[in-house]
């Protein structure tokens, strides 16, 4: 008997424990930062993009930087042309551009976040980096636009929305 109920406890535990996996893997792949990275990872691109030595040498290019993160239209005409510079061949779909774009922006907030959890009482509406409203007015980071002031860790992000505030508004 006891034999019995230990191996029912221990079933229902296993079901228990795989459908919390399941659903973990599922909020993964509802998650474009989650699948970016993914993918990002498997194409490799890390080797070179990581690589202290090859971005201090200009070999390549930092992708943690919003102009690029947002501008799938650049990343897309660049793996387009990769065959005219020394980077190797990576094909990549629309979509799969698009969550690799996501993910780079990811990596930019988490280079350039400048608040805390606690002390943020901001997001960064071009890579969702916290930010405190009175460091970004010190840091002329602010820009006010249609009645509303939107604030950014880094000069980079102010200029893409300034670029085309309109857009970042809907996000």
């Amino acid at each position: 008997m006891k034999i019995k109920i230990s191996f029912i406890a221990s079933f229902c535990c296993l079901v228990i424990l795989f459908a919390c996996s399941k659903s973990d893997k599922k909020d993964a792949a509802a998650d474009p930062i989650a699948q970016g990275e993914e993918i990002y990872h498997a194409k490799k691109c890390a080797f070179c993009h990581e690589n202290e030595e090859m971005l201090t040498k200009g070999e390549v290019k930092d992708l943690a930087r919003p102009v690029i993160a947002n501008d799938t239209m650049f990343v897309q005409t660049h793996l387009k042309f990769v065959n005219a510079s020394t980077m190797p061949p990576v094909e990549l779909t629309s979509q799969e551009i698009r969550f690799v774009s996501h993910y780079i922006n990811h990596l930019h907030a988490q280079k350039n976040q400048t608040a805390t959890a606690e002390t943020a009482d901001a997001k960064c509406p071009i890579c969702g980096a916290l930010v405190e409203k009175a460091e970004a007015i010190e840091n002329g980071l602010s820009f006010t636009f249609e009645d509303s002031t939107y604030y950014f860790e880094c000069a980079e992000c102010l200029y893409v929305f300034q670029q085309a505030p309109a857009a970042y508004m809907m996000k």
